[in-house]
């Protein structure tokens, strides 16, 4: 869901040698405040298939879907395919999902729960993105 250059994408390409990044989706939809469309749902669902793929290929020991919980809560994808998706994981692949609004049922799932709780965001009081830090 983040095709933004954020921060965390910027910093990803200094470790390009070890690390794929892939990006499916944007934002857009939330930043408009619409509901995300076919083209929204159609790259999410694309995303997944590749996350399915990079998982069986045995190339990865860490596959990261970032924001993959954001996705569901929008409706991009169904709950039941990821909890698929978790069935058909490698022991040796350590699986790491992000984002809020985390369905109980992947939480149940999990080996690893971490709540991150906002208590203040200089966001707030209007203040953007910080290039170098944020973007």
């Amino acid at each position: 869901m983040k095709d933004f250059p954020y921060g965390e994408v910027k910093s990803i390409g200094y470790l390009s040698p070890w690390v794929t990044l892939e990006q499916y989706g944007n934002d857009d939809f939330v930043m408009d405040h619409r509901m995300p469309d076919a083209d929204d749902i159609a790259a999410a669902q694309m995303g997944m298939e590749r996350a399915e793929a990079a998982m069986a290929d045995g190339k990865y020991n860490i596959v990261i879907l970032d924001e993959i919980c954001v996705a569901i809560y929008y409706g991009l994808l169904k709950t039941d395919v990821l909890l698929q998706f978790l069935e058909g994981k490698p022991h040796d692949i350590e699986l790491i999902l992000t984002g809020r609004y985390c369905p109980p049922e992947l939480m149940e799932k999990a080996d690893l729960v971490t709540e991150m709780k906002e208590i203040r965001h200089y966001y707030q009081k209007g203040i953007p993105a910080r290039k170098g830090i944020e973007n």
